[in-house]
């Protein structure tokens, strides 16, 4: 599992800190002295060597001062291919640019960010300083502390709260908005073959590889029209997606995975497989091991907005807040069950577990109708879940689109 050097790009999320009901996103990079520092917190915290998981437990440790519950998520964005190969004890030069966040500074609660080049005289300007910082031979430490220094001092913010990114900050590769086309396209590919267009979908799909002549197959599996695209993982060249299971005429059951790669430009799909769980566990692991610079394809708005609505609620539940969790969620859920007994059910099943510790995200399905539920639109979302006394739960919530076009919880289950 990878752990965390000098140098590495890491995006840390915060719920609540700058503003309740909202996240707060801080892109950070692990500095020489292999640190990061965060607002609030009245020193840096020792990464290094550290993997994601304890990277998030210590910052949920730090914060545990200042908030109740942190929720806090931690995402690698990777590591810069143009890092100075003595990052560690690099010295800042003329002509080089660096990335300075400060709290507070032009806004209440929001990071200011500035990108400056190193002066010929190796200095930088920043906003309401009355003269150039002297920057030239320092470390990224040096200048973080230069910085707090030059706004503390004439008292222009009290406590301030800087970062630092040095020269290599600049991920090698950003974001490809054409990856998010892969996870339309294997759906695209998924329902054309389900509803009998095979020509549709044969034109989606590679054809050097054996997948057009298994495009007929689709409609012989027993529950094919509720098969699903559950994730898709994707780098800018390969991608591969995972569905909910299903059951092949040979016995075996599992998801499906589907392979895309991309050709002159476009997404198609060039290998099939049905695969039980373990071992299309095992696949995505090494596929993502192969690819290290693969991301969860950016999910759909209508998606994003259910995500957003959902985590905001789970945060109330986590807090213990039962009754507001109850306010806060669809009509059509107050409608099934009373306050007073939503409030009794969920603390029953939630207080032996102790406090949730971390969420990975699994899946966020869309639908239009849901057993017992009235049509509408849905996003079904599932969590894998670590809580104090339950290594591992799985959290089903259901959010909807009540009737005035708002996301909330219409169901939560866990397991």
């Amino acid at each position: 599992e990878r752990r965390l050097a000098p140098g590495d790009v890491v995006q840390i999320s915060v719920l609540d800190l700058l503003q309740d009901g909202r996240e707060a996103i801080f892109p950070r990079q692990v500095t020489g002295s292999g640190v990061i520092s965060l607002p609030g917190l009245p020193k840096p915290i020792k990464v290094q060597g550290m993997t994601q998981d304890q990277v998030r437990d210590a910052i949920v440790k730090a914060y545990a001062k200042i908030l109740r519950n942190p929720s806090v998520s931690v995402m690698i964005l990777g590591r810069p291919a143009d890092l100075p190969k003595d990052f560690g004890q690099h010295r800042l030069a003329p002509g080089e640019v660096v990335k300075i966040s400060v709290l507070d500074l032009l806004r209440d609660g929001q990071e200011a960010t500035f990108r400056r080049q190193v002066s010929g005289s190796g200095v930088i300007s920043l906003p309401l300083l009355p003269k150039p910082i002297k920057v030239q031979g320092m470390t990224q430490d040096q200048l973080r502390d230069a910085v707090v220094k030059a706004y503390a001092e004439p008292k222009i913010l009290m406590n301030p709260s800087v970062s630092v990114m040095f020269p290599g900050w600049q991920l090698a590769k950003t974001p490809d908005p054409a990856v998010d086309k892969a996870r339309a396209v294997a759906e695209a590919f998924l329902s054309a073959a389900i509803a009998g267009k095979d020509a549709e979908a044969i034109k989606l799909t590679d054809p050097r590889s054996a997948v057009p002549h298994q495009v007929k197959d689709f409609r012989e599996l027993p529950d094919a029209k509720s098969l699903k695209v559950v994730s898709v993982y994707a780098d800018d060249k390969t991608a591969l997606a995972v569905t909910t299971e299903t059951r092949a005429d040979h016995g075996r059951k599992g998801p499906l995975l589907i392979r895309l790669i991309k050709q002159r430009g476009l997404w198609v799909v060039t290998d099939i497989d049905i695969e039980t769980p373990a071992k299309a566990k095992d696949k995505l692991k090494r596929f993502l091991k192969k690819h290290p610079d693969a991301k969860p394809v950016t999910l759909a708005p209508v998606r994003r907005a259910a995500l957003v609505a959902t985590n905001r609620w789970l945060h109330l539940v986590d807090q213990g807040k039962y009754d507001t969790s109850w306010d806060k969620a669809a009509a059509f859920f107050k409608s099934a069950v009373t306050k007073q007994k939503w409030a009794a059910s969920i603390k029953g099943v939630r207080a032996p577990l102790g406090k949730a510790k971390s969420r990975t995200f699994v899946s966020a399905l869309y639908t239009t109708s849901l057993p017992g539920a009235p049509d509408g639109e849905y996003v079904v979302i599932q969590y894998l879940t670590s809580f104090e006394n339950k290594k591992q739960a799985v959290e089903t919530i259901t959010p909807m689109k009540d009737k005035d076009g708002k996301w909330r919880v219409s169901g939560y289950y866990i397991k």
